[in-house]
């Protein structure tokens, strides 16, 4: 599995978490006191001109992102990405999920699709104007099928609707992309996963006649609205049969690994208007019988060199790219630890913002970059030895939202089983999220030999 899964999907994730409010060029931010809601766009979207067929729909206002052309030059037939938003009155209070639940509200959804799978739902929580902590519940529906494209061709579309209600209103915001190909190089979708959790603010969200909450007793923080207990606990996870332990900081989210991530046991991520990260942590059984037939154990100097390159330099066309100095000593004698990226110095350019970069590298061209080493302590933790060990840093800019993004790789084999850790990190998650993201990272240890 690549990065694509990285920030992708995601990132996703990053509807899971409330998103403030960022700032924006104003011909980017649509401010609706009337409809108490403000609307940020990237800046390759554009505004639609009002359309009287909206008011049908209670469509307030539309945008979207037209792809010129493809990554590899040819012109664009209607990829793209298209973003609504629907605000009607709703007095009833209900939850969010009630909401997502009802066919007409669903049926907003697959309006524009000609044919579409399964509708899945999770919570997520919409960002407040000029409130940081407030987190309003929401829900978020995603479906796959196929729908009128940007140029009324049919075509491969994901669906998203996110929902909410606040003071008396139901808001709408939905969403289609029309990726060029599977692999959606141009990112398409991955622009949907993160408006989905930053487009939408709410200017107010206090219900007239309600109580303000009661400040608790003291601290500087009085009034300010606490985290869910969820979210402040320290939690121990493992896998005897696997044989790992690992312990989650408080101040780290763990999200549950979906039906279908195929050898994936552990997922962190959370995010917010200044930056995100996301952990994925994968076991995969050495020699395992797929259809009748054993597999080879899985090439992890590949998996960490050339496979590596092969998204990264795609998903990161523009700007230099770079790579950072590990740390010599880590408190566990681990090689899995999270690198001190205030060190100024710890930068290492590998090309050039304008420098033509070397398309098709071979593994010792990787550990010749020192993007990619086999680490001198091979230990995971204060025990357990692997067989094979490596490690990586590779940082680009991959655009929109994410700007700049540094990305971790970790591989290592034991007898039975082999591993793969990714992280990624982007904004200033190494400075809000590092001190979390070490002490988690080095926390994890083999207490039984496999």
């Amino acid at each position: 599995m690549g990065d694509r899964r990285l920030l992708a999907a995601g990132v996703l994730a990053l509807a899971l978490v409330p998103l403030a409010p960022r700032a924006a060029r104003a011909d980017k931010t649509w401010d609706s006191p009337a409809h108490n809601v403000q609307l940020d766009l990237p800046d390759r979207w554009e505004w639609d001109a009002d359309d009287p067929a909206f008011r049908k729909y209670h469509i307030v206002r539309s945008a979207r992102w037209t792809l010129e052309r493809l990554r590899g030059g040819k012109p664009a037939q209607g990829e793209g990405a298209l973003l609504q938003l629907a605000v009607r009155d709703l007095a009833e209070a209900q939850e969010p999920s009630a909401l997502a639940a009802d066919p007409k509200v669903r049926e907003f959804l697959t309006q524009r699709m000609t044919s579409h799978g399964e509708i899945e739902g999770e919570e997520t929580a919409i960002g407040v104007l000029n409130d940081e902590e407030a987190r309003h519940p929401g829900w978020v529906l995603r479906t796959q099928g196929e729908a009128s494209n940007l140029k009324g061709t049919k075509a491969a579309c994901t669906g998203v609707l996110v929902v909410t209600r606040a003071k008396g209103k139901l808001y709408l915001l939905r969403m289609y992309a029309w990726p060029a190909s599977e692999y959606d190089d141009e990112g398409v979708k991955v622009e949907l996963d993160f408006l989905e959790g930053r487009a939408l603010t709410l200017l107010d969200v206090k219900e007239e006649g309600a109580a303000a909450p009661k400040p608790p007793d003291g601290g500087e923080n009085e009034g300010a609205e606490e985290r869910p207990e969820e979210d402040l606990k320290e939690e121990v996870f493992d896998n005897l049969a696997q044989g790992w332990r690992l312990v989650k900081h408080k101040k780290l989210r763990s999200v549950p690994v979906e039906d279908g991530e195929e050898d994936l046991v552990l997922k962190f991520e959370d995010a917010d208007s200044h930056g995100g990260y996301q952990v994925l942590f994968y076991a995969i059984l050495n020699g395992k019988i797929v259809d009748g037939v054993q597999q080879a154990p899985p090439d992890l100097r590949k998996w960490m060199t050339t496979d590596w390159w092969k998204y990264f330099h795609i998903q990161h066309e523009k700007g230099e790219i770079a790579t950072w100095k590990w740390p010599r000593r880590t408190a566990r004698k681990t090689f899995v630890t999270f690198p001190d990226f205030a060190d100024e110095d710890g930068k290492v350019v590998i090309f050039e913002a304008d420098e033509k970069r070397e398309i098709d590298p071979k593994p010792s061209d990787m550990e010749k970059w020192k993007a990619v080493e086999k680490p001198r302590v091979d230990n995971i933790g204060p025990r357990g030895k692997a067989s094979e060990a490596m490690r990586g840093i590779l940082i680009g800019n991959r655009g929109g939202p994410i700007g700049v993004e540094t990305v971790l790789r970790y591989a290592w084999r034991y007898r039975m089983h082999s591993y793969r850790l990714l992280v990624s990190v982007y904004g200033k998650a190494p400075l809000r999220w590092g001190d979390a993201l070490r002490e988690t990272l080095e926390s994890l240890e083999f207490g039984i030999k496999d």
